[in-house]
C-alpha cells in the first residue's frame, strides 16, 4: 500500500514568521481605524478657509457667512457637506449650491443665484421658471414689471407675460403689470397709463384685437382703458367718458 504523506510540523522559524505577519496585519488594521477616528476629531485637521465661487450679485456676504456658520461644525473631514449645501440653498436668492473639500484644508462653495423676471404680489419676486421667492426688500432690482395672481398661478402668469410682452413690444408697448383675479380674469397696465381688461376667455385673441386697432386708437387721443371683454369688439374710455368701438354685444368674462 502506498504510504500517506506525513504532515510536517512547522518549524519554529515558520511559526515566528506567521505570528509576526498576523501582528503586522492587525496593527495595520488597528492603525487605519485609529487614523480614521483621529481625522474625525474636531480640531485635529481644522478647516482653514472657505472659497466661494459663482456670480453672487444679490446675496450679501454676511448672509452667506451666517448660513455657513450654522453648518461648519467638526474637522475638515467630519463637516457635513449636505448640511452646508442645504443651509446655503435656504437663502432666498440662491438656486443651487455645491460643496467640495480641497487640500490644503478648505471647502469650495459654488453657488448660482436666481434671476428675477418680475415682482410677484407685494413682497415677492418670480423667476423666468415661475418660481416665487422672497428676498430682502433692499436687494430687489429696480424697474421690474409686476405680476400677481391666485396661489399657484405663478408659472402660468410668467408664460402669459412672456407671450404678451413679445406681441406688445412689436408695437413699442411695454407691460408695467399683469394681474389675474380669483376668477382668472386678466388685466394689463401698459407704460403710459393704458389699462386693458382681457377677462378670462381667450385673452390672447382679445389682446390681438387690441393690437389690430392700436394704430387708429393712438391717433384718436389718449385712451385710459379698453374693455375687450366683448364677443366681437371693445369699449374705450377716453379721459373719463366711455365711447363704444366695434360691436357692443355686452361684456363677457
Amino acid at each position: 500500500m502506498p504510504r500517506r504523506p506525513s504532515k510536517r510540523t512547522p518549524s519554529p522559524a515558520q511559526l515566528l514568521r506567521w505570528v509576526l505577519g498576523g501582528l503586522l496585519v492587525s496593527g495595520l488594521l488597528v492603525g487605519s481605524v485609529g487614523v480614521a477616528v483621529w481625522l474625525q476629531v474636531p480640531g485635529n485637521v481644522p478647516l482653514e478657509r472657505v472659497r466661494i465661487e459663482g456670480d453672487v450679485r444679490h446675496t450679501r456676504e454676511q448672509q452667506l457667512k451666517l448660513a455657513l456658520a450654522t453648518a461648519l461644525h467638526g474637522s475638515f473631514f467630519s463637516i457635513d457637506l449636505e448640511a452646508v449645501r442645504s443651509g446655503v440653498e435656504a437663502l432666498p436668492w440662491i438656486s443651487h449650491a455645491g460643496v467640495r473639500r480641497v487640500w490644503p484644508p478648505a471647502l469650495v462653495l459654488t453657488v448660482s443665484e436666481r434671476s428675477a423676471l418680475a415682482r410677484w404680489g407685494e413682497k415677492g419676486l418670480v423667476s423666468p421658471e415661475g418660481e416665487v421667492f422672497f428676498p430682502q426688500a433692499d436687494s430687489v432690482p429696480g424697474g421690474l414689471p409686476s405680476l400677481s395672481g391666485p396661489e399657484g398661478s405663478a408659472p402660468e402668469m410668467v408664460r402669459r407675460y412672456q407671450e404678451m410682452r413679445a406681441l406688445l413690444e412689436r408695437e413699442g408697448l411695454t407691460i408695467l403689470s399683469l394681474s389675474m383675479s380669483e376668477r382668472h380674469a386678466l388685466s394689463l397696465h401698459l407704460q403710459g397709463g393704458l389699462r386693458l381688461l382681457l377677462g378670462n376667455q381667450d385673452p390672447e385673441v382679445r389682446l390681438q384685437r387690441f393690437l389690430d386697432h392700436w394704430p387708429e386708437l393712438k391717433n384718436n387721443g389718449i385712451a385710459e382703458q379698453l374693455d375687450l371683454r366683448y364677443a366681437h369688439g371693445f369699449s374705450v374710455r377716453w379721459s373719463g367718458q366711455v365711447a363704444g368701438s366695434g360691436g357692443n354685444s355686452g361684456a363677457e368674462g
